[in-house]
């Protein structure tokens, strides 16, 4: 029953740190810089051995170019829920790709295993898949529903003419499609 609470009290933490997480770009330069804090809950196999999911904190420091390309820093701590609250591992994380999917590579220490790791994980709009290898040989794929939405994108605002996305910074070329 305890672990029910504490499931719906981080799903409900999930869900509220969505409104107050800053998803501001800045307009009309050729990228925007996103600094985004998030929270989510993962569910790894092979780490805690249940239903239970873990909690993970943290941010993303992203770079958008007007096409869409992205890349950044995502640094995060995962916490562990199961039997209690203890302080899982931290990983920094290099992502690349697109506005709305990125790869990523990371670096980290596994406080409960005592060991660094390197993982690697597909980053989706509220969501990550990927998998995590400490240097015991552990293997720990794992799943993450998060706050963490679409990155946001570079736009131009003009006086005069069409708003949107342009294919320069001084918003003289419109995207295809746009007029």
């Amino acid at each position: 029953m305890h672990s029910r609470k504490i499931t719906w009290a981080c799903a409900l933490l999930l869900f509220v740190s969505e409104a107050f997480a800053s998803q501001a770009g800045y307009t009309g330069s050729s990228v925007s810089k996103n600094v985004n804090p998030y929270a989510g809950l993962v569910w790894s196999w092979g780490g805690n051995g249940g239903y239970v999911p873990d909690l993970v904190l943290g941010f993303n420091n992203t770079r958008v170019k007007l096409a869409g390309e992205t890349e950044g820093e995502d640094l995060s701590m995962q916490i562990k829920l199961k039997g209690g609250f203890a302080f899982d591992s931290i990983k920094l994380g290099y992502l690349n790709g697109r506005s709305d999917q990125q790869g990523e590579i990371s670096i980290g220490y596994r406080f409960t295993t005592g060991a660094p790791l390197i993982g690697g994980s597909l980053d989706l709009p509220y969501a990550k898949a990927g998998v995590d290898i400490d240097l015991h040989g552990n293997i720990v794929p794992s799943l993450m529903l998060d706050s963490q939405g679409q990155f946001a994108e570079p736009q131009c605002s003009r006086k005069t003419g069409v708003a949107g996305r342009y294919l320069d910074a001084q918003c003289t070329k419109p995207e295809p499609g746009l007029i």
